[in-house]
């Protein structure tokens, strides 16, 4: 029993180390965020580190044809303050990471909206993937209406959770897109058998005269 609680307070503090590592910390998010798209989309409607015309790198790319239906997403953890903030016991401590973390939001989607929106070339909105749900949660209930500030900046803030749905959206979008392209291939079908009957039936009419 002991050498299982130590193992579980070694698991523990490599867990507290992943998420104080910034760069590591990243990898999980982007790395969270395939997965979930992958879950939905096939590979040939998406990209990891896409990068733009702009130099900027999306984390990860939509693509569905048209310019205006392709859609840049950039993860965002915004853990360090939000960490502090749930930790702090100190009323005057928890203020100065409240105004951190607000200020760090408001970088994010300032940063995303001029980054990753591009006429001709994006949608005219991109999605902020806030890959933890206790952050988005803090994000969602801040008195700061972020939510209405991200829309302002033609940004979509989302959670594993929240980007399933507009993931399974978009999928219904892409399936009556490729449906649409299947009924012209139909219809063009159809066309080549009409003409073929049509030739069949005027050589066997024509057969018919002559007996």
């Amino acid at each position: 029993t002991q050498k299982e609680l130590n193992d579980l307070k070694t698991s523990v503090i490599d867990f507290k180390n992943l998420f104080n590592n910034k760069t590591t910390r990243g990898k999980l998010g982007n790395d969270s965020l395939k997965v979930i798209v992958s879950d939905i989309l096939s590979d040939r409607y998406f990209k990891m580190e896409h990068t733009l015309s702009n130099g900027k790198r999306a984390d990860c790319f939509l693509f569905l044809g048209e310019p205006h239906e392709c859609v840049a997403i950039d993860s965002k953890f915004a853990w360090e303050n939000y960490a502090k903030l749930q930790n702090e016991k100190d009323e005057q401590l928890k203020k100065v990471h409240s105004k951190n973390f607000i200020d760090d939001i408001n970088k994010h989607i300032k940063d995303i909206s001029e980054k990753y929106i591009i006429d001709k070339e994006t949608a005219p909105f991109a999605l902020m993937y806030v890959a933890s749900e206790g952050v988005y949660q803090a994000i969602m209930n801040s008195e700061k209406e972020f939510t209405k500030l991200a829309r302002e900046k033609n940004v979509i803030i989302v959670s594993p959770n929240t980007i399933f749905g507009f993931l399974k959206t978009y999928r219904l979008f892409i399936d009556k897109k490729e449906m649409g392209k299947k009924t012209d291939i139909i219809q063009k079908e159809f066309g080549k058998i009409f003409e073929e009957i049509t030739r069949f039936e005027e050589r066997f009419s024509s057969i018919d005269k002559r007996n």
